[in-house]
């Protein structure tokens, strides 16, 4: 847990690196390991790595396969045509949504022009798909009410993704914890998960969903009153309910989804599974993203109204500033410059805290919304024989 005392400035936010400004969530061993990297090297080296890591992963295939005789001919079955369009409007509408933030979204030509294209080839993709015999997805297996509201509730898991944006932002910009700090924050999320699926063998799936989304909620509620004074040590218990919520939610939406699916239609099953929540994770980041801005600027305005000049209150905190610097550089001017300035970074700090404590209530509140499709679902069976 970290200090202020009043008599001096408030700490500044780290350089930003891979851990800490990469708008994407991330695996706390992920983040402990590139934290171990840009700390000791550099944040490229975190990279490099992992070109070994991948030669390891080829060697296995190679060794624990089945070699099986080549077959060229299936590429003449594959639907270039719809995997193009696909990922032209999957990429389209990730960079959109990575972008969206900083180019103040639709104040943006560009943002403008590329969530237009992202939407024209979706379309595309969407009608070529239904016009063929052998889609590369059966889109229309979106329109069975079940398989339909699970993604969107898999689409709302951006929620749970983007908590692990939040928390490394906030120990990042308002503690100044470094990248390994903050992996070793978010590693007790490692230690408990092992142990959840037993927890969750014996129950219908739409409970343990409901459970999950409730232990993670009150995760969120945790961390929705911060103050400077809440470091790593502080999150502790927090990130021990976010571990027992978190694989509960994951595990039991991913049953219902796949819960009876034929086995000519799991490819796109999965297909249409992962690709919604590999965007759920963007989507998650660029919203949490939007909002820490939003309510940083809101809570700024608010305090700066308060912290007028011809309050007494403030008056005094500007005068024993300017003793301080007074003191350290023995010019009164540019001491009342210094003084005016750590005010500023003050109210800075204060409005970040409160946006980052906004974050969470918006995160636990959304969920609980989101949480009301359960009861739309349709009984499924138990998801013991899934877990196992």
């Amino acid at each position: 847990m970290n200090t202020n005392p009043d008599n001096q400035l408030p700490p500044q936010a780290p350089q930003p690196t891979p851990t800490t400004a990469a708008p994407r969530p991330e695996t706390p061993i992920a983040q402990l390991t590139a934290g171990w990297f840009v700390d000791n090297y550099n944040w490229q080296a975190f990279y490099y790595f992992e070109i070994p890591l991948g030669l390891l992963l080829i060697a296995g295939l190679w060794h624990w396969l089945d070699s099986q005789p080549m077959r060229l001919s299936i590429l003449k079955q594959i639907d270039w045509l719809g995997l193009i369009l696909l990922l032209m409007a999957q990429t389209s509408l990730i960079a959109v949504l990575q972008r969206g933030n900083t180019e103040n979204w639709f104040d943006s030509e560009w943002i403008v022009q590329l969530s237009l294209f992202s939407l024209l080839f979706f379309i595309l993709f969407c009608g070529w798909e239904l016009m063929i015999r052998c889609p590369l997805i059966n889109i229309r297996l979106l329109g069975q009410p079940n398989f339909a509201l699970i993604n969107l509730l898999n689409l709302s898991v951006f929620l749970v993704l983007a908590y692990t944006y939040v928390l490394p932002q906030y120990l990042g910009q308002i503690q100044g914890y470094n990248t390994i700090q903050i992996g070793s924050v978010l590693i007790w999320g490692v230690v408990v998960n092992p142990f959840v699926a037993k927890l969750i063998e014996h129950l219908e799936a739409r409970l343990v969903l409901a459970i999950g989304l409730g232990i993670f909620v009150t995760s969120c509620f945790m961390n929705s009153a911060l103050t400077y004074y809440n470091g790593g040590e502080q999150f502790v218990w927090s990130q021990v309910v976010r571990a027992i919520g978190q694989p509960v939610i994951v595990v039991a939406i991913s049953f219902i989804a796949t819960n009876g699916v034929q086995k000519d239609q799991a490819d796109s099953v999965f297909a249409i599974f992962n690709g919604i929540r590999v965007v759920a994770g963007t989507l998650g980041t660029a919203i949490l993203g939007t909002l820490l801005t939003k309510r940083e600027q809101f809570h700024s305005n608010h305090i700066v109204e308060a912290v007028s000049s011809y309050n007494t209150q403030t008056q005094e905190r500007l005068e024993q500033l300017s003793q301080v610097f007074t003191t350290k550089l023995g010019d009164p001017s540019a001491a009342q410059t210094q003084a005016s300035a750590a005010l500023a970074g003050t109210v800075r700090q204060q409005a970040n805290i409160m946006a980052f404590s906004d974050c969470f209530y918006f995160i636990g509140i959304s969920l609980i919304v989101v949480g009301t499709i359960i009861f739309l679902l349709r009984r499924t069976s138990k998801p013991s024989q899934f877990i196992n």
